[in-house]
């Protein structure tokens, strides 16, 4: 039970418990259970909390490895981050309908919890907030979610299927990050990004549908899902990074064509044969980063006009191909996109007719102290001038969006 000199209150707020029962009770008049009031509390098995509490601070039952079941009342509004961190043994909890804050990591490293249910009231799930928890198997989420936090369900080993409801806009990185047993998983209408690693590890995955929403699916979202083997990409889908689909074997051989190009919604996104000649097939819009990194033997390629994007390093360490491409002045130019440069003039103006500056395309260019941009160019790529420490001044056109 637990006598009134356990426990450490100030103003309604429980501020430490300083007994060794395992089966607590707290006493009436408390309104808030305080940060870190019974971390490291090794012995307690089971609490109950009085009606009257309506928040659970940050860490409050933290690192409680025998806590087996508690009994959170109506009324509680808030869990905090890290409340029932690596609470080793703890198999179930009901959460009231009236929390709608339930903080980062909050149930992560709880290996022992089978399943849990969210209230409707809570409109997201944040960061790390059932990491590790390996033992869970089934998990409801309401339709008032909106986002999924990073690595909000990583290492949840045991889960084998989970359905996002609508309203939920984006998936962080690593939200369901090695969730080796998932099999299923339904993506809702209204998820414009997947993000980095978002699937990464989920070796059971064996199908999914992206919905029309979705605009862009980032770098390894699926990477080492082993067992994919049909994936539906809408046209929505602009942006598929280099390694979206790294060590998806089914998936890579889906999508590579006879010459060696991983070609997805019209984006080379890798390369992986060996001609000294290549063409661009019509309709291509986009060459990925670093799509035909080190391909030294790689000699011409042809390139069509339908091709606006050539992503930063894509013909990284292709000797041949720079030194094909590369003008007079040091301006390594593909389709009117300048790319890189490997001249020394301080003074530089760019040619007329160039529409963009390529990603990292003048970086560590020390040399330069002055550009001039000519009115043609549209687009700046991300850390273009990165580094070019002797850089004074730049004309930039109002051409550019």
């Amino acid at each position: 039970m637990g006598s009134e000199k356990d426990f450490s209150i100030q103003n309604g707020v429980l501020k430490k418990y300083k007994g060794s029962g395992k089966d607590v009770v707290i006493s009436e008049g408390v309104t808030s259970i305080g940060e870190k009031a019974f971390q490291y509390c090794d012995g307690l098995e089971s609490i109950t909390i009085p009606e009257g509490v309506t928040s659970i601070g940050n860490w409050a039952f933290a690192d409680c490895r025998s806590l087996k079941s508690i009994t959170i009342p109506e009324g509680v509004t808030s869990i905090g981050s890290f409340a029932f961190d690596s609470c080793k043994s703890l198999e179930s909890i009901t959460i009231p309908k009236s929390v709608t804050s339930i903080g980062g990591c909050a149930f992560c490293n709880c290996n022992s919890l089978k399943s849990i249910a969210i209230p409707k009231g809570v409109t997201s799930i944040g960061q790390s907030t059932f990491w590790d928890c390996s033992s869970l198997e089934s998990i409801t989420i309401p339709k008032g979610v909106t986002s999924i936090g990073e690595n909000a369900f990583t290492l949840c080993t045991t889960l084998e299927s989970i359905t996002i409801p609508e309203g939920v806009t984006s998936i962080d990185s690593f939200a369901f990050s090695h969730c080796s047993s998932l099999k299923s998983i339904t993506i809702p209408e209204g998820i414009t990004s997947i993000g980095d690693y978002a699937f990464s590890g989920c070796s059971s995955l064996k199908s999914i549908t992206i919905p029309n929403s979705v605009t862009s699916i980032d770098d390894k979202a699926f990477e080492e899902c082993e067992a994919l083997e049909n994936i539906t990409i809408p046209e929505s889908v602009t942006s598929v990074k280099k390694f979206s689909f790294r060590s998806c074997k089914k998936i890579i051989d889906k999508f590579t064509d006879k010459n060696g190009m991983l070609i997805i919604n019209n984006q080379v996104l890798n390369y992986f044969g060996s001609e000294p000649n290549i063409t661009i097939p019509e309709g291509v819009t986009s060459i990925g980063y670093e799509a035909f990194k080190d391909c030294q033997t790689l000699e011409n390629i042809t390139i069509p006009e339908s091709v606006t994007s050539i992503g930063g390093g894509a013909f990284s360490s292709c000797k041949k191909i720079i030194d094909k491409f590369t003008d007079k002045n040091g301006m390594f130019i593909i389709n009117n996109q300048l790319l890189g440069y490997f001249g020394a003039e301080p003074y530089l103006t760019i040619p007329d007719g160039i529409t963009s500056i390529g990603c990292e395309a003048f970086n560590d260019c020390n040399s330069i102290k002055t550009i001039t941009m000519p009115g043609s160019v549209t687009t700046i790529g991300d850390r273009a001038f990165y580094s070019c420490k002797n850089l004074a001044s730049i004309t930039i056109p109002d051409s550019v969006t």
